[in-house]
């Protein structure tokens, strides 16, 4: 029975990676829209194949491609290899030094603002929840007050209502 299993899963990755494959196809590079860049990361979809979309465009255009893709992907680096790779392989087709579009001191200042964007927001996190809990304090204090008042008015009173 497990042989079955797997091999009906290994049927259904086959049929799923044709899928991605097919759509890539129809897309005809599409202009390297978001949705075509949701194809080309697929891993059913070889470098070689998002290189000859690449390859249609100009060279500039490639580069700014270069610097987006880190912006878009920052947190998937598998993703940014391989599109960038993509983009090399196109430049080498173009006669081109196939690192022409790489600038390490954008990544690097890219990646220091995206980082220190993360921190901001985790601070602020941590302020909010502090915040929260300050309040949640304050409100047990509040309550831990009034159930003290309601014991010592039922000690002196205690015909009191509530006692």
């Amino acid at each position: 029975m497990g042989l079955v299993l797997i091999s009906g899963c290994t049927e259904i990755r086959e049929a799923y990676r044709q899928d991605i494959s097919n759509s890539f196809d129809k897309m005809d590079c599409d202009g390297l829209s978001k949705s075509w860049y949701t194809y080309a990361t697929e891993p059913a979809i070889s470098v070689e194949r998002v290189a000859q979309c690449y390859e249609r465009e100009k060279v500039y255009r490639l580069c700014l491609e270069w610097d987006t893709i880190y912006e878009r992907y920052i947190e998937y680096p598998e993703d940014v290899t391989k599109l960038r790779s993509a983009i090399s392989e196109a430049l080498i087709e173009k006669n081109e030094d196939p690192l022409k579009c790489r600038n390490p001191n954008q990544d690097a200042s890219f990646k220091s603002k995206y980082e220190i964007k993360k921190a901001n927001a985790r601070a602020a996190a941590a302020q909010a929840a502090a915040a929260a809990a300050q309040q949640e304090a304050e409100q047990a204090e509040i309550r831990a007050q009034q159930e003290f008042n309601k014991t010592q008015r039922c000690r002196w009173r205690p015909d009191s209502p509530g006692c």
